[in-house]
């Protein structure tokens, strides 16, 4: 079982690296869901996805290719973006999270995770290497949710987003709570994603990633390609 300990050593050290940035006036942007799968969460001994920031330094442009030659494990996965109209602080329920969620859209993440060290992941914000976030909307139930992925041609349909993430309002009030311990908080107007709804893919050169929220038809898809 993983310990409080090592959740709260990364952290603080991924804090720190955040800091750091927002000093050399980087722009944060938001914060990540990270191994929210159950069989991950069960591997590593978790009650709960870990924690990671974004900057505006690692956001992609919708159909960018990215350049994976030097990358260890490179991994792409859908997401469901969530940009928070109110703060949310402590000990929060779901309840508070559903009344502090704002406009909601696709995303799509690229990570390259060296290793399943909880304190090492926490300290590289789970291993985070890039973020396409698509049009968001309000109104729309982020309970019902379905999604569309073409890996390569190949079409994969999900029938509800939460089934892997689980409770989108859940895993927000977890990240919150992990802040909680190092008195930060989750902030108006930043995005969370809420982590992989389908096992993560791997991104090898050549491959092409398309995606889109079955509720956003209307839209362009998101997609990257994989180089090097």
């Amino acid at each position: 079982m993983t310990t409080d300990g090592a959740i709260d050593r990364g952290i603080a050290r991924q804090l720190q690296r955040r800091r750091s940035l927002l000093d050399r006036g980087v722009r944060a942007i938001g914060w990540k869901a990270a191994f929210g799968a159950p069989a991950a969460q069960e591997r590593l001994g978790l009650d709960g996805p870990l924690l990671g920031f974004m900057t505006e330094e690692t956001v992609l442009s919708n159909g960018a290719t990215v350049d994976v030659s030097d990358w260890t494990q490179p991994l792409v996965e859908p997401e469901l973006a969530v940009w928070l109209s109110a703060d949310l602080e402590g000990q929060v329920s779901e309840n508070d999270v559903l009344a502090a969620i704002g406009p909601i859209g696709p995303a799509i993440e690229v990570a390259d995770p060296a290793s399943e060290d909880v304190e090492e992941a926490l300290a590289e914000s789970g291993f985070h290497r890039g973020v396409v976030l698509g049009e968001a909307r309000a109104g729309l139930d982020i309970r019902r949710l379905a999604a569309e992925v073409v890996v390569d041609g190949s079409v994969h349909t999900i029938g509800d987003v939460e089934e892997v993430t689980g409770s989108i309002t859940a895993v927000i009030a977890h990240l919150c709570r992990h802040l909680a311990r190092h008195e930060e908080r989750l902030s108006a107007g930043e995005v969370i994603i809420c982590g992989a709804m389908m096992p993560a893919i791997s991104f090898v050169p050549g491959t092409i990633f398309e995606y889109r929220l079955a509720d956003l038809t209307n839209l362009a898809p998101l997609s990257l390609t994989a180089s090097g």
